[in-house]
């Protein structure tokens, strides 16, 4: 998807050596807040449900008030998905019926994955190992493409089960009994895996690698350099400047004082969430600590 400023005013404002280029508006790092709220409010209310056996767990629980306390905070939070999913489709629908975006499903402003993106593996594994040159990213990257539908099919994994556990005599006319048992596995090892996944590799590929570290601010801000543009996305910065319309893809800087806000409230939720994802780590593993240490002793 293709997130650019439009308007003259905002393009030519300031000297062009300290505009920066727009990367998400502001209606989409709106609804990314949404989402980190809702994940960590299903996050820290779920997890500690699942494990609620261990001291980690019972520690959190406490915190929250309680074993009903943390449900009613769960469903609040996925009450905010549901609604964040929604905003999503709007903006996906509005773009593509009213402002009639070309490229929005298919091309190199699309966050569909295409056979670029394959290339683009094989040159990064290559360039890992052996050396060479680096793939030239476009709009957005394969591993950005990756996060996007592993959150896609988690939502809808985690959504549909969870319906099912929070209305069970209604879905029980319509499903077989067993459903809410399936239903309660899926769910608890789908959040696992999703809590894992995010601060594992998600925030590794979008905030721990060396060129963005501490924390990429572009979800934050909206905003990167110029240098980072060029850095990081070189053919779609080729394709712009061949279209001559890089001018229109510059705004002046975002306010120092939001980068460090940004900066300091996503050092903690890393904090947190690389916490209780070693929780769940040890906690699902931990039986098999004595077998394997049994076995090479």
């Amino acid at each position: 998807m293709s997130e650019v400023a439009h308007t003259p005013a905002q393009a030519g404002s300031g000297p062009v050596e300290t505009r920066e280029i727009l990367r998400l508006s502001g209606y989409q790092r709106f609804i990314h807040l949404l989402v980190v709220i809702a994940f960590f409010i299903l996050a820290f209310t779920g997890i500690p449900l699942k494990f609620h056996e261990w001291a980690w767990a019972k520690m959190i629980l406490s915190a929250l008030g309680g074993y009903e306390n943390a449900r009613y905070l769960h469903r609040f939070g996925a009450i905010l998905t549901f609604i964040y999913i929604g905003l999503y489709f709007a903006e996906i629908a509005y773009r593509f019926v009213i402002k009639r975006e070309k490229g929005l499903f298919w091309g190199p402003d699309s966050i569909i994955p295409r056979v670029e993106d394959v290339i683009h593996v094989a040159q990064m594994v290559i360039w890992f190992c052996i050396g060479g040159r680096r793939p030239k990213i476009d709009r957005w990257a394969y591993w950005e493409k990756f996060d996007f539908f592993a959150e896609a099919w988690g939502n809808f994994a985690l959504g549909v089960t969870g319906l099912i556990l929070w209305f069970p005599a209604f879905f029980t006319r319509l499903l077989p009994g067993f459903a809410i048992s399936m239903s309660t596995i899926i769910h608890g090892i789908e959040a696992s895996l999703a809590v894992c996944f995010i601060f594992f590799i998600h925030f590794f590929n979008a905030h721990l690698r060396r060129e963005k570290f501490p924390m990429d601010m572009v979800i934050v801000t909206g905003r990167m350099s110029m240098h980072e543009f060029a850095e990081d996305r070189p053919a779609e910065l080729e394709r712009v400047q061949k279209d001559n319309a890089l001018f229109w893809h510059q705004v002046p800087p975002a306010s120092p004082v939001l980068a460090k806000v940004g900066r300091t409230v996503g050092l903690i939720l890393l904090v947190l969430g690389l916490g209780i994802s070693v929780c769940i780590t040890y906690s699902s593993f931990a039986e098999w600590i004595p077998r394997v240490i049994r076995f090479f002793s």
